[in-house]
């Protein structure tokens, strides 16, 4: 303000002097006018140039005052803007503080009503701190709106201090572009807005645990209506009342007999749909039955006479016994099966149930069920399970597969190690027995290994498009593909099939066979060049087994994309480092969703499929 005051002054001082300097000029305007005399006309010119340049460098000096002037207005005028600003958002930001403490006072007191209600023992203390608790209620949604209405007024008094401060903006001018860049921002998701959105995606982790998930003998109905999740069996309780579709009205029912006929007709209802999974019997024809009552106690125990329960049976032919007087196995399947399909029915998207050691309890038989059940929910849930049982691990879906194991054997507090299913080899043995047990089994169990006709090939990638590709050769039929993970199970799988003396042969490929003939020599029992000759077939001309494929049906059926391709099929995975997983997931998804036959085909992939299978079939 000084500065601007002095500015004024130095302006106004040279505005006189101007005017002064006009007059003279004027003057001696005037003079030169009436010299009439060449030596008096002399004078006068010379005067009147003189008082001219005067006057020209004081109109300069004005000018130059009058502009310093203006740039010190100016400059003066934004630091009152940017101050008048800078105080407002102090005050709105003081009122927000305010306002925000006394939001969350409001919400900590209507918690505090709520967690007296539940301590209450007198109706007159629940009645008072109910009412108290709805006078709070109201309170906070007056507050929120009022807090509301602050947060807006701060946000825009924000974005206008940022226009003013950092372009030099009015005021005024600076509200109107910042209401229009809030509108527009409104449009776009905030971080609360997108965190709503990404929360939606995030799955819901359930975690299936003994205590609460086992079904006990009996539960209070008032329990599992109140939902006191700490009583033991109260999870599996409520599936089976979930899964039978009861509530609390169904209970409300007064007459006994109407009660009684419905508790029996869901009882059928719900072991019918419970032994579609359990292939168990009990004995040569008993399978077991679920069943469930509704009884009141009575006057042995006093402090809970009158009030009802439900009790719970497993039946057989023969006996009628509370669940935990059955094997541990069969209490646990049961309340498995109530977990998945009470969580199925309630169809929560984005579900994921975690499961521990889940055959732990279970012979191998009801282990298959185990999976029988899984196999038949996966669409509407993923299921997450550990297992050391291979029971649970089926080889011709090893992509599910993950294998777990510390980076360091002999340090408990070193890493875990997650391999995919084309490193499981990374693993360790110990890591892999489930699998390897499970080519173990007596083959008269398994659908992995057969007495003759198996075919072992290098790769699950190759064990997908044959696996398919048969399906185009009635002759090939007969044909058990196994899969090796990589080169290096190739020599296992060789000893273990000829120690047990089934009927197979290998498949190499071109770019697999020089460095797996010679190691085959050495590590396998297939010994000599002439029993390589009668177990081995190579396929030279395939690098990988996408070469099978003539370019056009590489490209429509596997690749899906439009595009140039003059090579092999095998050199442009390799030199645009595609995934093969992907390109055979593509390939298996279009056989199944187009139902493809050999004429869906070209020639030339037609020719290579045919050539492909008759040597495989003249190999068995």
């Amino acid at each position: 303000l000084v500065k601007l005051g002095e500015s004024e002054q130095i302006k106004s001082d040279e505005e006189q002097e101007l005017k002064l300097k006009r007059k003279e000029l004027d003057e001696a305007k005037k003079k030169l006018k009436r010299a009439k005399k060449p030596d008096l006309m002399l004078i006068a010119e010379k005067e009147f140039s003189s008082i001219q340049k005067e006057y020209n460098k004081q109109e300069k000096d004005y000018l130059k005052a009058a502009e310093t002037y203006e740039t010190v207005k100016a400059s003066t005028t934004n630091v009152s803007e940017q101050i008048k600003i800078c105080k407002n958002c102090k005050q709105i930001i003081e009122e927000y503080d305010e306002s925000l403490a006394q939001l969350r006072e409001k919400q900590r007191e209507v918690l505090d009503y709520r967690h007296l209600i539940e301590l209450s023992s007198s109706v007159k203390d629940r009645r008072r701190n109910q009412q108290k608790l709805e006078r709070a209620v109201v309170d906070v949604t007056a507050l929120q709106l009022k807090f509301q209405k602050i947060r807006d007024r701060k946000d825009l008094l924000l974005y206008t201090a940022h226009k003013v401060l950092n372009t030099s903006d009015r005021i005024k001018a600076a509200e109107q572009q910042a209401r229009k860049e809030i509108e527009e921002r409104k449009k776009l998701y905030n971080l609360c807005s997108l965190g709503e959105v990404l929360f939606k995606l995030i799955p819901v982790f359930e975690f299936f645990e003994d205590f609460s998930g086992l079904l006990p003998n009996k539960i209070d109905l008032e329990d599992v209506l109140n939902e006191h999740e700490h009583v033991e069996g109260f999870q599996a309780a409520k599936n089976f009342l979930s899964l039978a579709g009861l509530d609390g009205a169904f209970f409300r029912e007064k007459n006994q007999r109407i009660l009684k006929q419905s508790i029996e007709a869901l009882n059928t209802d719900v072991t019918v749909n419970f032994q579609d999974y359990w292939s168990q019997q009990v004995g040569k024809n008993s399978k077991i039955k679920l069943h469930f009552e509704l009884e009141h106690y009575d006057y042995t125990v006093p402090e809970k006479k009158g009030k009802p329960y439900i009790e719970f049976w497993i039946k057989d032919k023969q006996n009628r016994l509370y669940p935990k007087q059955r094997s541990r196995g069969v209490r646990w399947f049961l309340s498995f099966y109530l977990e998945l399909k009470a969580a199925e029915a309630k169809n929560i998207g984005n579900r994921v149930l975690l499961i521990d050691e889940p055959g732990l309890s279970l012979h191998a038989r009801a282990q298959e069920d185990v999976l029988k059940v899984f196999e038949d929910l996966k669409e509407s849930m993923q299921v997450i399970y550990c297992t050391h049982s291979p029971h649970l691990v089926r080889t011709d879906k090893l992509y599910r597969v993950l294998a777990v194991q510390r980076a360091d054997e002999e340090d408990d507090n070193s890493e875990s190690l997650v391999f995919e299913p084309s490193r499981l080899t990374e693993a360790s043995a110990d890591t892999l027995t489930p699998v390897y047990s499970l080519m173990g089994i007596k083959l008269s169990n398994n659908q992995v290994i057969r007495e003759s006709n198996n075919i072992i090939l290098p790769d699950t990638i190759t064990y997908y498009y044959l696996f398919w590709l048969s399906k185009l050769i009635p002759e090939a039929s007969k044909v058990n593909f196994i899969p090796s993970t990589n080169e290096n199970t190739l020599p296992l799988l060789i000893n273990i099939l000829t120690g047990w003396n089934v009927n197979f042969g290998v498949v190499l490929l071109g770019s697999e066979k020089n460095s797996l003939l010679g190691e085959l020599k050495e590590t396998s029992l297939i010994d000599n060049d002439q029993a390589i000759k009668k177990k081995i077939s190579i396929f030279d001309e395939l690098e990988l087994i996408e070469d099978v494929f003539s370019t056009l049906d590489f490209k429509k059926y596997v690749l899906e994309k439009r595009e140039g391709i003059t090579e092999k099929n095998s050199d442009y995975i390799l030199t645009n480092g595609l995934s093969r997983k992907i390109l055979a997931t593509n390939f298996v998804n279009n056989f199944s969703k187009e139902k493809l036959s050999m004429e869906s085909f070209d020639e030339t992939s037609r020719k290579n499929i045919q050539e492909l299978f008759d040597k495989l079939l003249d190999l068995l």
